[in-house]
């Protein structure tokens, strides 16, 4: 991961080529340096209540549609824009083309909202708009400002989940 980011290569046009997917939670300091700004794929929950972590162990059945599958969906969605966005020889992607217009940040939620932040993101996604941030924040506070800044100097709308 150092030598690809090196090189420049973790990025093709601006967009992730490694995803992250997480089975069960995990110590964020164990992380690569490298990778932390690459968004993850919670294969799990967090109970909002117990705060315990909870596995996606179900495939089939109401549950297993709204958590696994859905996540699933997300990701494979993601990798199919990636494979779209690196196949085109035009030199600049389409999600450049998407004007400031259609472009809305999406604040992260703490793990009572995530579902339905997940839902927003994808119906906003799905009627064309692009959605920020499209990375993990960092967790250095003046990096963290400086980036929620300037993802917010591209968009024309802001939403804030509170629950």
């Amino acid at each position: 991961a150092k030598k690809l980011k090196d090189e420049n290569c973790l990025l093709s046009e601006g967009i992730a080529r490694i995803f992250k997917v997480h089975k069960s939670p995990f110590n964020e300091d164990d992380a690569l340096p490298e990778l932390e700004d690459l968004i993850s794929y919670d294969f799990f929950m967090i109970d909002p209540l117990s705060g315990d972590a909870q596995e996606f162990k179900r495939f089939f059945g109401n549950d297993a549609e709204r958590s696994y599958w859905m996540k699933l969906v997300d990701m494979a969605y993601d990798i199919h824009q990636v494979l779209k966005d690196t196949s085109s020889k035009s030199s600049s992607s389409v999600e450049d083309d998407i004007p400031r217009e259609k472009t809305v940040y999406l604040a992260s939620t703490g793990v009572d909202m995530v579902i339905q932040r997940d839902i927003v993101k994808r119906e906003l996604i799905r009627h064309g708009y692009k959605v920020l941030p499209q990375h993990t924040l960092p967790k250095e506070v003046s990096q963290l400002e400086h980036q929620v800044a300037e993802d917010l100097h591209k968009c024309r709308l802001s939403i804030h989940l509170i629950g």
